[in-house]
Protein backbone atom coordinates (compact mmCIF):
# COMPACT_ATOMS: atom_id res chain seq x y z
CA UNK A 1 0.00 0.00 0.00
CA UNK A 2 2.39 2.89 -1.44
CA UNK A 3 2.17 6.21 0.06
CA UNK A 4 2.25 9.03 -1.29
CA UNK A 5 3.73 11.59 0.40
CA UNK A 6 4.09 14.87 -1.72
CA UNK A 7 6.16 13.35 -3.64
CA UNK A 8 7.01 12.70 -0.52
CA UNK A 9 8.83 15.73 -1.21
CA UNK A 10 12.37 15.77 0.75
CA UNK A 11 13.95 19.23 2.11
CA UNK A 12 13.89 21.60 4.32
CA UNK A 13 10.15 22.29 4.69
CA UNK A 14 8.81 25.08 7.37
CA UNK A 15 5.91 23.89 9.07
CA UNK A 16 3.81 24.80 12.46
CA UNK A 17 0.94 23.06 13.44
CA UNK A 18 -2.00 23.51 15.53
CA UNK A 19 -2.12 20.72 17.71
CA UNK A 20 -5.37 18.94 19.68
CA UNK A 21 -3.11 17.36 22.31
CA UNK A 22 0.59 16.83 23.38
CA UNK A 23 2.86 19.89 25.00
CA UNK A 24 4.41 22.19 23.28
CA UNK A 25 7.27 22.35 20.89
CA UNK A 26 8.87 24.48 18.85
CA UNK A 27 7.77 26.62 16.39
CA UNK A 28 5.45 28.77 18.73
CA UNK A 29 1.52 28.16 18.59
CA UNK A 30 -0.14 30.29 15.33
CA UNK A 31 -3.05 30.63 14.58
CA UNK A 32 -5.40 28.42 12.60
CA UNK A 33 -5.74 29.23 8.95
CA UNK A 34 -8.60 29.68 6.92
CA UNK A 35 -8.60 29.05 2.72
CA UNK A 36 -9.62 31.68 0.74
CA UNK A 37 -12.84 31.14 -1.35
CA UNK A 38 -12.68 29.23 -4.39
CA UNK A 39 -13.56 30.32 -7.69
CA UNK A 40 -13.67 26.60 -8.92
CA UNK A 41 -16.85 24.53 -8.38
CA UNK A 42 -15.72 23.13 -4.71
CA UNK A 43 -17.02 24.46 -1.74
CA UNK A 44 -14.25 26.52 0.00
CA UNK A 45 -13.24 24.90 3.48
CA UNK A 46 -14.36 26.28 6.97
CA UNK A 47 -11.89 27.28 9.10
CA UNK A 48 -9.70 25.17 11.54
CA UNK A 49 -10.43 24.67 15.21
CA UNK A 50 -7.62 26.32 16.71
CA UNK A 51 -5.75 24.27 20.05
CA UNK A 52 -3.47 25.09 22.26
CA UNK A 53 -0.40 23.62 21.53
CA UNK A 54 1.43 23.49 18.11
CA UNK A 55 4.45 21.52 16.60
CA UNK A 56 6.57 22.21 14.11
CA UNK A 57 9.24 -8.04 -22.54
CA UNK A 58 11.20 -10.11 -20.26
CA UNK A 59 14.67 -10.57 -19.53
CA UNK A 60 16.81 -13.56 -17.79
CA UNK A 61 15.91 -14.59 -14.32
CA UNK A 62 18.90 -14.24 -11.45
CA UNK A 63 18.58 -14.79 -8.25
CA UNK A 64 19.23 -13.05 -4.94
CA UNK A 65 22.63 -13.32 -4.28
CA UNK A 66 22.11 -14.40 -0.54
CA UNK A 67 19.36 -16.40 1.18
CA UNK A 68 17.46 -14.75 3.58
CA UNK A 69 15.47 -17.16 5.32
CA UNK A 70 16.09 -17.16 9.01
CA UNK A 71 18.88 -14.16 8.48
CA UNK A 72 17.85 -11.19 9.89
CA UNK A 73 20.48 -8.85 8.03
CA UNK A 74 20.27 -6.98 4.82
CA UNK A 75 21.41 -8.62 1.61
CA UNK A 76 21.98 -7.07 -1.82
CA UNK A 77 19.82 -8.57 -4.84
CA UNK A 78 21.28 -9.21 -7.76
CA UNK A 79 19.66 -8.51 -10.56
CA UNK A 80 19.59 -9.30 -14.44
CA UNK A 81 21.68 -6.82 -16.17
CA UNK A 82 22.56 -4.93 -12.82
CA UNK A 83 25.52 -3.09 -13.90
CA UNK A 84 23.23 -1.00 -16.41
CA UNK A 85 20.99 0.15 -13.76
CA UNK A 86 21.37 3.54 -12.53
CA UNK A 87 18.28 3.89 -10.10
CA UNK A 88 15.58 2.40 -8.60
CA UNK A 89 12.05 4.47 -7.19
CA UNK A 90 10.17 2.43 -5.77
CA UNK A 91 8.71 -1.03 -5.16
CA UNK A 92 5.22 -1.99 -4.31
CA UNK A 93 3.40 -6.15 -4.11
CA UNK A 94 0.02 -7.02 -6.03
CA UNK A 95 -1.73 -10.23 -5.56
CA UNK A 96 0.73 -12.27 -7.88
CA UNK A 97 4.04 -10.00 -8.24
CA UNK A 98 6.75 -7.68 -6.67
CA UNK A 99 7.49 -4.65 -9.43
CA UNK A 100 10.07 -2.30 -8.45
CA UNK A 101 11.00 0.51 -11.28
CA UNK A 102 13.59 2.58 -12.00
CA UNK A 103 15.78 3.00 -14.98
CA UNK A 104 18.99 1.80 -16.86
CA UNK A 105 21.67 3.55 -18.60
CA UNK A 106 23.07 5.47 -19.38
CA UNK A 107 19.85 7.60 -20.45
CA UNK A 108 17.76 6.23 -18.02
CA UNK A 109 15.30 4.91 -19.68
CA UNK A 110 12.44 3.00 -17.37
CA UNK A 111 12.45 -0.22 -16.74
CA UNK A 112 11.13 -2.66 -14.61
CA UNK A 113 12.13 -5.67 -12.57
CA UNK A 114 9.44 -8.46 -11.37
CA UNK A 115 9.68 -11.15 -8.96
CA UNK A 116 6.79 -13.88 -8.53
CA UNK A 117 8.06 -15.91 -5.95
CA UNK A 118 8.08 -13.40 -3.34
CA UNK A 119 12.06 -11.96 -4.43
CA UNK A 120 13.87 -15.09 -4.63
CA UNK A 121 14.33 -14.74 -8.29
CA UNK A 122 13.80 -11.59 -10.48
CA UNK A 123 13.16 -10.22 -14.02
CA UNK A 124 13.72 -7.81 -16.00
CA UNK A 125 10.70 -5.72 -18.18
CA UNK A 126 11.35 -3.06 -20.28
CA UNK A 127 8.49 -0.42 -20.06
CA UNK A 128 7.64 1.24 -23.40
CA UNK A 129 10.34 3.43 -24.71
CA UNK A 130 9.72 6.81 -23.11
CA UNK A 131 11.58 10.02 -22.45
CA UNK A 132 10.32 10.07 -19.44
CA UNK A 133 10.64 8.11 -16.39
CA UNK A 134 8.80 6.50 -13.71
CA UNK A 135 8.61 7.48 -10.08
CA UNK A 136 5.65 6.03 -8.64
CA UNK A 137 4.35 2.71 -8.67
CA UNK A 138 0.59 1.29 -7.45
CA UNK A 139 -0.83 -2.56 -7.26
CA UNK A 140 -4.14 -1.94 -9.05
CA UNK A 141 -6.05 -5.30 -8.72
CA UNK A 142 -3.46 -7.37 -11.17
CA UNK A 143 -2.52 -4.74 -13.42
CA UNK A 144 0.16 -2.11 -11.78
CA UNK A 145 0.02 1.63 -12.20
CA UNK A 146 3.02 3.59 -13.01
CA UNK A 147 3.21 7.06 -13.49
CA UNK A 148 6.21 9.46 -14.48
CA UNK A 149 7.83 12.44 -16.14
CA UNK A 150 10.56 14.00 -18.08
CA UNK A 151 11.40 15.98 -21.07
CA UNK A 152 9.05 16.01 -23.74
CA UNK A 153 7.35 17.43 -26.71
CA UNK A 154 5.49 20.57 -25.12
CA UNK A 155 5.94 24.13 -24.77
CA UNK A 156 7.85 23.89 -21.31
CA UNK A 157 9.35 20.86 -22.61
CA UNK A 158 8.64 18.63 -19.44
CA UNK A 159 5.66 16.18 -19.49
CA UNK A 160 3.89 13.54 -16.91
CA UNK A 161 3.41 10.06 -18.20
CA UNK A 162 1.21 6.91 -17.06
CA UNK A 163 1.90 3.11 -17.99
CA UNK A 164 0.28 0.22 -16.75
CA UNK A 165 1.17 -3.31 -16.46
CA UNK A 166 -1.55 -5.13 -17.84
CA UNK A 167 -0.67 -8.65 -17.25
CA UNK A 168 2.66 -10.58 -16.95
CA UNK A 169 5.24 -8.83 -18.08
CA UNK A 170 3.15 -6.49 -20.52
CA UNK A 171 2.97 -2.89 -20.57
CA UNK A 172 1.14 -0.48 -21.95
CA UNK A 173 1.71 3.72 -22.28
CA UNK A 174 -1.20 6.24 -22.15
CA UNK A 175 -1.43 7.75 -25.90
CA UNK A 176 -0.21 11.41 -25.89
CA UNK A 177 -2.36 14.06 -24.93
CA UNK A 178 -2.25 17.56 -23.79
CA UNK A 179 -3.39 17.05 -20.22
CA UNK A 180 0.95 15.09 -19.82
CA UNK A 181 1.91 18.97 -20.77
CA UNK A 182 1.32 19.80 -17.09
CA UNK A 183 4.67 18.80 -16.19
CA UNK A 184 5.80 18.87 -12.40
CA UNK A 185 5.52 15.48 -10.53
CA UNK A 186 2.98 13.49 -9.57
CA UNK A 187 1.29 11.10 -6.94
CA UNK A 188 -1.03 8.13 -7.63
CA UNK A 189 -3.70 6.27 -5.95
CA UNK A 190 -6.33 4.01 -6.68
CA UNK A 191 -9.64 2.19 -5.03
CA UNK A 192 -11.58 -0.54 -6.75
CA UNK A 193 -11.56 0.74 -10.59
CA UNK A 194 -10.60 4.31 -10.47
CA UNK A 195 -7.35 6.14 -10.32
CA UNK A 196 -6.53 9.66 -9.37
CA UNK A 197 -3.45 11.37 -9.84
CA UNK A 198 -2.57 14.42 -8.28
CA UNK A 199 0.61 16.96 -8.14
CA UNK A 200 1.72 19.99 -8.65
CA UNK A 201 3.07 21.00 -12.56
CA UNK A 202 4.96 23.48 -14.29
CA UNK A 203 4.42 26.81 -12.80
CA UNK A 204 3.29 25.68 -9.59
CA UNK A 205 -0.30 24.25 -11.42
CA UNK A 206 -2.24 22.42 -9.09
CA UNK A 207 -3.85 19.14 -10.97
CA UNK A 208 -5.93 16.10 -9.78
CA UNK A 209 -6.77 13.81 -12.57
CA UNK A 210 -8.83 10.66 -12.26
CA UNK A 211 -8.96 7.95 -14.51
CA UNK A 212 -10.73 3.75 -14.89
CA UNK A 213 -8.27 2.55 -16.86
CA UNK A 214 -4.57 4.59 -16.04
CA UNK A 215 -4.32 5.74 -19.31
CA UNK A 216 -6.48 7.97 -20.13
CA UNK A 217 -7.11 11.21 -17.53
CA UNK A 218 -10.07 13.52 -16.96
CA UNK A 219 -9.32 16.69 -15.64
CA UNK A 220 -10.41 17.96 -12.25
CA UNK A 221 -8.67 20.40 -11.10
CA UNK A 222 -10.99 22.53 -10.73
CA UNK A 223 -11.46 20.78 -6.93
CA UNK A 224 -8.46 22.65 -5.99
CA UNK A 225 -7.51 26.89 -5.81
CA UNK A 226 -4.52 27.65 -8.21
CA UNK A 227 -2.28 28.16 -5.19
CA UNK A 228 -3.11 25.08 -3.59
CA UNK A 229 -0.14 22.06 -3.52
CA UNK A 230 -0.91 18.68 -3.61
CA UNK A 231 1.57 16.75 -1.87
CA UNK A 232 -0.15 13.40 -1.01
CA UNK A 233 -2.92 10.55 -1.24
CA UNK A 234 -4.19 8.11 0.09
CA UNK A 235 -7.17 5.78 -0.92
CA UNK A 236 -9.19 3.23 0.90
CA UNK A 237 -12.81 2.09 2.13
CA UNK A 238 -13.75 5.38 2.39
CA UNK A 239 -12.48 6.64 -1.52
CA UNK A 240 -9.59 9.21 -2.07
CA UNK A 241 -8.00 11.99 0.94
CA UNK A 242 -5.71 14.22 -1.08
CA UNK A 243 -3.51 16.58 1.22
CA UNK A 244 -1.25 19.28 0.50
CA UNK A 245 -0.34 22.92 1.22
CA UNK A 246 -1.42 26.70 0.42
CA UNK A 247 -0.49 30.23 1.20
CA UNK A 248 -3.08 29.86 4.21
CA UNK A 249 -2.65 26.72 5.48
CA UNK A 250 -2.72 22.75 5.03
CA UNK A 251 -5.66 21.18 3.72
CA UNK A 252 -7.51 17.75 2.87
CA UNK A 253 -9.51 17.15 -0.56
CA UNK A 254 -11.70 13.69 -0.12
CA UNK A 255 -13.64 12.39 -2.68
CA UNK A 256 -15.89 8.75 -2.41
CA UNK A 257 -15.49 8.37 -6.17
CA UNK A 258 -12.08 10.16 -7.44
CA UNK A 259 -14.59 12.90 -9.27
CA UNK A 260 -16.61 14.92 -6.64
CA UNK A 261 -14.71 16.55 -4.08
CA UNK A 262 -15.20 18.36 -1.00
CA UNK A 263 -12.34 20.05 0.86
CA UNK A 264 -11.56 21.10 4.40
CA UNK A 265 -9.01 23.50 6.36
CA UNK A 266 -6.64 21.53 8.64
CA UNK A 267 -5.16 22.62 11.59
CA UNK A 268 -1.58 24.85 11.18
CA UNK A 269 -0.39 27.44 9.35
CA UNK A 270 1.19 28.61 5.57
CA UNK A 271 4.78 26.84 6.87
CA UNK A 272 2.77 23.46 6.99
CA UNK A 273 4.16 20.58 4.49
CA UNK A 274 3.19 17.30 4.25
CA UNK A 275 5.10 14.72 3.59
CA UNK A 276 2.74 11.43 3.27
CA UNK A 277 -0.54 10.19 3.53
CA UNK A 278 -1.25 7.09 5.41
CA UNK A 279 -4.42 4.91 6.72
CA UNK A 280 -4.94 5.08 10.37
CA UNK A 281 -7.66 2.97 11.69
CA UNK A 282 -9.27 3.07 8.71
CA UNK A 283 -9.05 7.12 7.99
CA UNK A 284 -6.97 9.03 6.38
CA UNK A 285 -4.27 10.97 8.06
CA UNK A 286 -1.29 12.78 7.05
CA UNK A 287 2.57 13.22 8.40
CA UNK A 288 3.56 17.01 7.96
CA UNK A 289 6.56 18.25 8.73
CA UNK A 290 7.94 22.19 10.41
CA UNK A 291 11.28 23.40 10.64
CA UNK A 292 12.32 19.72 11.45
CA UNK A 293 9.25 19.18 13.37
CA UNK A 294 7.15 16.54 12.77
CA UNK A 295 3.66 15.78 13.29
CA UNK A 296 0.60 13.69 12.44
CA UNK A 297 -2.67 15.41 11.05
CA UNK A 298 -5.82 13.09 12.01
CA UNK A 299 -9.40 12.57 12.42
CA UNK A 300 -10.77 11.56 16.20
CA UNK A 301 -13.94 9.50 16.44
CA UNK A 302 -15.86 12.49 15.78
CA UNK A 303 -14.16 13.73 13.02
CA UNK A 304 -12.40 16.85 14.25
CA UNK A 305 -8.67 17.15 12.82
CA UNK A 306 -6.03 16.62 15.73
CA UNK A 307 -2.75 16.76 15.68
CA UNK A 308 -0.01 14.50 17.68
CA UNK A 309 3.83 15.14 17.91
CA UNK A 310 6.44 12.86 16.24
CA UNK A 311 9.41 11.97 17.92
CA UNK A 312 12.42 9.50 16.98
CA UNK A 313 12.64 11.19 13.08
CA UNK A 314 14.95 13.45 11.71
CA UNK A 315 12.87 15.32 9.02
CA UNK A 316 16.01 16.50 7.18
CA UNK A 317 17.24 13.06 6.07
CA UNK A 318 13.59 11.91 5.23
CA UNK A 319 13.35 11.53 1.29
CA UNK A 320 9.92 9.77 1.46
CA UNK A 321 7.66 7.86 3.37
CA UNK A 322 5.89 4.79 2.70
CA UNK A 323 3.40 2.47 3.74
CA UNK A 324 3.78 -1.40 4.32
CA UNK A 325 1.68 -3.93 5.72
CA UNK A 326 2.06 -3.10 9.50
CA UNK A 327 2.99 0.49 9.23
CA UNK A 328 4.83 3.03 8.20
CA UNK A 329 8.83 3.66 6.82
CA UNK A 330 10.81 6.54 6.06
CA UNK A 331 13.39 6.12 3.85
CA UNK A 332 16.24 8.86 3.01
CA UNK A 333 20.17 9.70 3.30
CA UNK A 334 22.07 12.56 3.22
CA UNK A 335 26.20 13.34 3.07
CA UNK A 336 26.16 10.81 5.95
CA UNK A 337 24.85 8.07 4.10
CA UNK A 338 21.22 6.27 4.22
CA UNK A 339 18.80 6.35 6.96
CA UNK A 340 15.68 4.60 7.48
CA UNK A 341 12.89 4.68 10.23
CA UNK A 342 9.87 2.47 11.27
CA UNK A 343 6.82 3.42 13.13
CA UNK A 344 2.97 1.65 13.78
CA UNK A 345 1.04 4.76 13.58
CA UNK A 346 3.35 8.05 12.95
CA UNK A 347 4.03 9.01 15.79
CA UNK A 348 6.59 7.09 17.45
CA UNK A 349 9.83 5.66 15.27
CA UNK A 350 12.96 4.15 15.78
CA UNK A 351 15.76 3.46 13.32
CA UNK A 352 15.55 0.08 11.64
CA UNK A 353 19.04 -1.52 10.92
CA UNK A 354 20.60 -0.62 7.49
CA UNK A 355 22.63 -2.85 4.88
CA UNK A 356 25.98 -3.47 5.88
CA UNK A 357 27.53 -3.17 2.60
CA UNK A 358 26.16 0.78 1.46
CA UNK A 359 28.56 3.32 1.33
CA UNK A 360 28.21 7.16 2.30
CA UNK A 361 26.47 7.79 -0.96
CA UNK A 362 23.79 5.38 -0.75
CA UNK A 363 20.10 6.74 -0.45
CA UNK A 364 17.08 4.84 0.14
CA UNK A 365 14.22 5.78 -2.13
CA UNK A 366 11.52 3.02 -1.28
CA UNK A 367 10.68 -0.12 0.87
CA UNK A 368 8.24 -2.91 1.37
CA UNK A 369 7.01 -5.50 3.03
CA UNK A 370 5.52 -8.68 2.25
CA UNK A 371 4.58 -12.08 3.98
CA UNK A 372 7.92 -12.70 5.98
CA UNK A 373 9.94 -10.87 3.49
CA UNK A 374 11.05 -6.97 3.55
CA UNK A 375 12.51 -4.98 1.15
CA UNK A 376 14.48 -1.50 0.63
CA UNK A 377 15.07 -0.03 -2.67
CA UNK A 378 17.96 2.72 -3.40
CA UNK A 379 20.93 4.29 -5.35
CA UNK A 380 24.37 3.89 -4.19
CA UNK A 381 27.67 4.14 -6.10
CA UNK A 382 30.03 1.99 -7.64
CA UNK A 383 33.65 3.17 -9.45
CA UNK A 384 31.80 6.62 -8.99
CA UNK A 385 29.01 5.77 -10.78
CA UNK A 386 25.53 5.10 -9.61
CA UNK A 387 23.88 2.44 -9.30
CA UNK A 388 20.01 1.65 -8.51
CA UNK A 389 19.75 -1.93 -5.70
CA UNK A 390 17.53 -3.52 -4.11
CA UNK A 391 18.23 -5.33 -0.48
CA UNK A 392 15.98 -8.06 0.69
CA UNK A 393 15.71 -9.54 4.45
CA UNK A 394 13.58 -10.84 7.02
CA UNK A 395 10.05 -8.73 7.70
CA UNK A 396 11.57 -8.35 11.19
CA UNK A 397 13.61 -5.65 9.95
CA UNK A 398 10.90 -3.56 9.02
CA UNK A 399 8.55 -4.42 12.04
CA UNK A 400 7.64 -1.43 14.41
Amino acid sequence: MPITRRPLVVGPLVLALVAGCGSPLTPPPLASPTVAPSPASSPAPSAAPSAEASIAASASIVVSSSPTTGAASWHMVSLPNQASIISLVDITAGPNAIVAIGGTGPNGAGAAWSSGDQGQTWNEEMIPADSRTPNRIVAWGEKFLVAGAGEFDCPHPFALQTWVRITGAVWAAAPDSPIFCVGGSAEVAVQDGKAVLVGTGTGDVPFVWSSSDGLRWTDGSSAVHPDMAPQAIVSGDAGFTVFGSSPTGPWALSSADGSTWTIEALPGNQGVSILAAFLREGRAAALAESGGAVGVLSKDASGAWLTEPATGLDAERVGRVVAIEDGLVAVGGGEVGPAAWVSAEGTAWRAVELPTDRNPGTILTGALAVGRRAFLIGQTSTGGRAVGVIWDGTASLLAP
